[in-house]
C-alpha cells in the first residue's frame, strides 16, 4: 500500500505472524532481491527470514515487557514485539532504515515503540558508518577501497546500551535481539551493567564469523562475554536449542544464539531429551539379556 504523503520511494506492506500479529512495515521502493533481500521480502509480505526468532520470541514474551533490538533494520522484530504489547526500544544507525521504521510505528499506532538512530557501541561517542542495507556496519578502512560512495559512509551517533537504560530509567529488560553485523562483541561491553544484574535479560545474538573479523573479534569472545556475567548459551536451530561451551567451533559462518541466566520454562520443550542415567540404562540392558534368554 503506497502511502499518500507525497513521497513516492517507500510504500507500507502488511505482513502477519502465527496468524494472530499483523502489521505493516515500510519499505523502501529501491529494494531488490539483490540490493535489499530483507526489505525485499518485507515488501512482498514474507517474515520467514525471522520465522526462528519469532517462535522463539513469541514462545516467552509477554504485553508489558521491555524489549530491546539492537541492530533494528526495518523493525520486523521490534514491530512484532510491540504487536505483542511490549515496550520496545529499536536502535538502528542507518537513517534511512530508522526513518522508515519510524513511518511504521506510527502506522501501527505503536505508541510503546521508540527508535534512536545511532550505532551501539563500548562507549559514547561517534562513528562513521556505512549503509548497505540490511549489511550497514560500523566503517572499516577497506570499505574506502569498495564501491561505497561518501553518501553510504556517514558520522552517527555511538551509544551504550548502559546509558540509553539509564536515561529512560528501564530498571529491567525482558528480552535483547542484537544483531550489528560485527560488532555484537563491543555492543556487549556498553551492556555490562545490564547483563550483571540478577534479572539480567534473554538475549538472542547473530554470530557472524566474517563480520567479526572486520574488527579482530572472534565467535568465541563474543560468546565468552556471555559467559563471563554467569549466562548460558545455546546455539539456536528450527525448533531446538543445543548447549554451546567455551572452546566449542562455529560450524557455519552466520549462527543464531541464545543467551540466558536461566532457560525459561517455554523453552524447555527446545531442549534435546536427557540422555538416560546410568540406573536406567543398566535396567535397560538387564531387560534386553532377560529378553534373549527367554
Amino acid at each position: 500500500m503506497a502511502i499518500g504523503t507525497g513521497e513516492s520511494d517507500w510504500r507500507i506492506s502488511e505482513v502477519a505472524v502465527a496468524g494472530r500479529y499483523r502489521f505493516g512495515i515500510a519499505c523502501g521502493d529501491e529494494a531488490t532481491p539483490e540490493t535489499d533481500p530483507v526489505a525485499y521480502s518485507y515488501r512482498v509480505g514474507s517474515l520467514d527470514h525471522l520465522a526462528t526468532l519469532n517462535e522463539l520470541s513469541l514462545a516467552v514474551l509477554k504485553p508489558g515487557q521491555r524489549v530491546l533490538d539492537l541492530g533494528a533494520h526495518l523493525g520486523g522484530f521490534s514491530l512484532l514485539a510491540a504487536a505483542v504489547g511490549c515496550e520496545v526500544l529499536a536502535v538502528e544507525a542507518s537513517a534511512r532504515n530508522a526513518n522508515l521504521l519510524r513511518k511504521s510505528a506510527e502506522h501501527g499506532h505503536f505508541r510503546k515503540l521508540e527508535i534512536v538512530q545511532a550505532a551501539v557501541s563500548d562507549r559514547r561517542g561517534t562513528l562513521q558508518f556505512t549503509s548497505d542495507g540490511p549489511y550497514g556496519h560500523v566503517s572499516t578502512a577497506a570499505d574506502e577501497e569498495d564501491d561505497f560512495t561518501d553518501d553510504d559512509i556517514t558520522t552517527v551517533a555511538a551509544v551504550t546500551v548502559d546509558d540509553l537504560l539509564t536515561e529512560r530509567n528501564w530498571q529491567a529488560t525482558d528480552f535483547v535481539k542484537l544483531d550489528v553485523e560485527g560488532s555484537e562483541v563491543r555492543a556487549v561491553v556498553g551492556m555490562n551493567r545490564l547483563l550483571a544484574r540478577a534479572n539480567g535479560p534473554i538475549v538472542f545474538f547473530e554470530s557472524n564469523v566474517h563480520t567479526l573479523g572486520f574488527y579482530n573479534e572472534t565467535h568465541g569472545r563474543l560468546k565468552s562475554a556471555f559467559h563471563r556475567h554467569g549466562y548460558t548459551v545455546y546455539a539456536v536451530k528450527p525448533g531446538r536449542l543445543e548447549l554451546w561451551r567455551n572452546g566449542d567451533d562455529q560450524e557455519e559462518t552466520v549462527m543464531d544464539f541464545l543467551a540466558v541466566r536461566k532457560l525459561p520454562p517455554e523453552l524447555e520443550s527446545w531442549l534435546p531429551p536427557a540422555p538416560p542415567s546410568l540406573l536406567t540404562r543398566v535396567r535397560q540392558k538387564i531387560s534386553r539379556m532377560a529378553h534373549r534368554t527367554r
